[in-house]
């Protein structure tokens, strides 16, 4: 924590020059005076045993009393915190993080009047303090900064309007001391190796989502590795492009099948199953699209909603007159902000997104049930209805479960698709993010940066928001007399069993035109050369409507078909790899003991195919390295 006070420090003495002295100095008395406020504040709870009484009327849920207590004793700025504090009594400690930003955020006003935002903001550090939300006094400083930041006629610790736009939390600073991550996330477990013999068939749900590879990668480049279960393998593997062709035929996806030796280990081999959705010969079909976007609190930050907002104008920039679009958001509750409007007014549209503003907790079933009521509304025939949910996670009013989040939505769902695109570095909320996307029916992505959101809804709009496939699973059969056991790198929450491959009742992954798709096994081979097929490989799928039958396509690899090295395989076989075994590498899979960072840092950049995303994934590699000791981990 100390050194993090001392990289903002100095991040703001170096920006601000000569005028942060004197603005230190009356930060400095701001503070003393605020310490003597609760200080006092202090005493008269002792002496009139007001913090007993709080925490007795809050745990009975009489917050009025509560707040009529507080009241009485009117200590100014402070009596705001604790109203913040008693409504987020029954929350995780993160939320009081929020809380404490937003108090700063609805203080803007006084701060930008003058000096009276400065014993305010000593009563916030002071406050998140005594709460043991130390660390909440560097989020409040920032947030205060900002908000300082956005008035014409006020400049706050050496920050001006320009210097905001580019300033970065103190945690991303060069230099500083990494802040260990508080992300929630969902332990899928690892993978085994299956006896052919006793387990013949391998069942799963595709998967296209790439939020686990986004989401480590801003990680790793702040200077930290990633906690095992935010690692996705099938993530890191679909986040890569490959070469796959789109093919006319009866099946929306052209099928790819590969075969090659792993490249470290001299036992076994590598299998991969590619599938590439079929591309739009002519028009698309029209969109009807909801932004659900989450204006609470915890949203203020640079590379939250001021990110969300450029991801939306992205967005609306790459789709036709013929589309539309609604606007809501959910803080405390939810609020139409547009309602269904054809992209023709753009202009309109981008003014909307522009004006949205963070504050408040956070009810996302509520901002859902308006998002999916409003794609109801504005339900057209031929069309694909989404809504498209961009957050931090953070649910803590209502409903904060996937399932039951879901389930109350009932029979608003319909045949409404669900993408979810997360934001912010701390506290996300990835395991609700992924798993509302997952039965959604829709795909889940996470935007880190402006590059980011022009790869998702800039380059690949169209891939990442219509739906040429509904529940497509896949189903791999291994001949035991060639394939000795096997394992799938990653899919470990899209498993399914064996006889739901053909119950259409079991939700699957949804696929979009142009989507590419890679699985990738690790088999074990017998000792003796047999002929037949290394492996049968069935797919199935529902019409992109949803209400029409499964369809079932079948294709299979020879055993003669694989390849006689690694080097001698195609390059997407050498992407996917490189792209499994960082993921195994970083998530600490036992299956990957004798491999290092340095080992495969060589392996991906001798197989390069000189595109930007292999570049990126060497780099990563290397860095991972660096971070985790060296070379080797």
């Amino acid at each position: 924590m100390l050194h993090e006070f001392q990289a903002f420090l100095g991040h703001a003495m170096h920006r601000g020059g000569p005028m942060m002295w004197p603005i230190l100095v009356c930060a400095l008395l701001a503070l003393i005076l605020g310490t003597r406020d609760t200080l006092r504040l202090l005493r008269a709870s002792t002496r009139l045993a007001v913090k007993r009484r709080l925490e007795a009327l809050v745990k009975q849920g009489r917050h009025d009393q509560a707040l009529a207590l507080c009241a009485r004793d009117r200590h100014g700025s402070i009596e705001r915190i604790f109203e913040a504090a008693i409504e987020n009594a029954h929350r995780p400690q993160r939320a009081l993080h929020g809380a404490v930003d937003q108090v700063a955020v609805r203080l803007k006003a006084r701060i930008a009047r003058g000096g009276r935002g400065l014993p305010i903001l000593a009563n916030v550090a002071i406050l998140c303090a005594v709460l043991g939300s130390i660390e909440g006094f560097v989020v409040s400083f920032e947030a205060v900064a900002h908000a300082s930041a956005e008035s014409k006629d006020t400049l706050l610790m050496g920050f001006d309007r320009g210097e905001t736009e580019a300033y970065r939390p103190s945690w991303e600073l060069p230099g500083a001391a990494r802040i260990p991550e508080r992300n929630e996330h969902e332990d899928h477990g690892i993978g085994g190796m299956k006896l052919t013999a006793m387990e013949p068939r391998s069942t799963f749900g595709v998967d296209v989502d790439t939020a686990s590879y986004a989401l480590v990668r801003a990680q790793i480049d702040a200077g930290w590795l990633p906690e095992p279960a935010a690692v996705r393998v099938e993530e890191f593997v679909n986040a890569m492009p490959y070469s796959y062709a789109s093919k006319a035929g009866p099946a929306p996806f052209a099928v790819y099948l590969e075969a090659a030796p792993d490249p470290f280990l001299p036992d076994r081999h590598l299998f991969a199953v590619g599938l590439k959705g079929r591309i739009y010969e002519g028009t698309r079909p029209p969109m009807n699209l909801v932004f659900l976007v989450d204006s609470s609190g915890s949203m203020y930050p640079a590379n939250r909603l001021p990110l969300a907002q450029e991801t939306l104008h992205t967005l609306v920039d790459g789709l036709r007159e013929e589309d539309s679009i609604s606007l809501a958001t959910f803080a405390g509750g939810a609020e139409l902000i547009l309602p269904p409007t054809s992209v023709a007014e753009r202009p309109r549209i981008h003014r909307a997104i522009d004006r949205l503003r963070s504050g408040g907790s956070t009810a996302m079933d509520d901002g859902l049930t308006l998002a999916y009521t409003l794609a109801r509304e504005g339900h057209r025939p031929g069309c694909e209805n989404r809504v498209v949910m961009l957050s931090d996670g953070g649910a803590n009013v209502g409903l904060a479960d996937h399932e039951a989040i879901l389930e109350g939505l009932g029979e608003l769902r319909g045949s409404t698709t669900l993408t979810t695109v997360g934001f912010g570095m701390r506290g996300y909320r990835d395991d609700l993010m992924e798993q509302l996307a997952n039965q959604g029916d829709g795909n889940a992505f996470y935007v880190d940066s402006r590059k980011e959101a022009r790869r998702v809804f800039g380059e690949r709009l169209t891939s990442n928001l219509l739906t040429i496939a509904r529940d497509v699973k896949a189903q791999i059969e291994f001949d035991p007399d060639i394939v000795l056991a096997w394992r799938l790198l990653g899919y470990e929450n899209r498993t399914l069993e064996d006889d739901e491959f053909r119950d259409d009742a079991i939700d699957a992954g949804e696929l979009g035109p142009g989507h590419e798709v890679t699985a990738l096994y690790q088999l074990a081979l017998t000792q003796e050369s047999a002929g037949g097929d290394l492996a049968v490989v069935r797919l199935r799928a529902r019409p992109p409507e949803g209400n029409g039958p499964a369809e079932e396509w079948l294709t299979e690899l020879s055993a003669q078909a694989m390849a006689e090295s690694f080097g001698a395989a195609s390059p997407d076989l050498h992407a996917a790899f490189s792209a499994a075994a960082f993921a195994e590498l970083l998530r600490e899979s036992p299956w990957v003991e004798d491999l290092d960072y340095g080992g495969l840092r060589v392996l991906a950049e001798r197989h390069h195919r000189g595109v930007p995303e292999d570049e990126e994934l060497v780099g990563l590699i290397a860095k991972a390295g660096e971070i985790a000791g060296g070379e080797g981990r």
